[in-house]
């Protein structure tokens, strides 16, 4: 998974190659994850959680985001209770690519909350999720969204 995060940033490749590379590498994990299971072996959260997360992850680092809302189908990153970072991280990610998709912007306003109710810590110091706040707020949200959205970005310390 670490070759398939670091293929999202280079820039080198074409954005073809790239998501064929990562793509490669996440089939090459999942079917791995289907044979060990969830396993906290070494502290590594390795399964087929973690493997759906980082489907999420990394097609939203490579701009796939219909991809990467398509991939949290099936993937319940409630089922690693003990790291609650992997959560946060699904939900901010998840958040980050629905922002992109046109009507989902209050879904990611939601979704972007639930990560910061699992993971606070992580989610004020994210410098995605911080730049995912500031484009929604230039956006036309319903007004409860908009009202959320203000609330986090307070805590994250944006001024709107």
């Amino acid at each position: 998974m670490i070759s398939a995060t670091c293929l999202t940033q280079d820039r080198k490749r074409s954005g073809k190659t790239r998501a064929e590379e990562v793509r490669d590498h996440l089939t090459e994990a999942a079917d791995l994850a289907d044979r060990t299971g969830e396993t906290r072996a070494w502290h590594l959260n390795f399964g087929p959680t973690n493997v759906g997360i980082h489907h999420v992850s990394l097609n939203t680092d490579l701009g796939l985001h219909c991809e990467a809302v398509q991939a949290k189908n099936g993937v319940h990153p409630e089922t690693l209770a003990e790291a609650p970072g992997r959560q946060a991280a699904f939900h901010a990610d998840l958040g980050r690519s629905l922002t992109h998709l046109r009507g989902r912007e209050a879904d990611a306003v939601a979704v972007l909350l639930t990560a910061e109710q699992i993971a606070p810590q992580r989610i004020h110091a994210n410098v995605p999720v911080r730049n995912t706040v500031e484009y929604l707020a230039d956006r036309q949200l319903p007004t409860r969204a908009a009202r959320d959205l203000r609330g986090l970005a307070h805590r994250i310390g944006l001024p709107l």
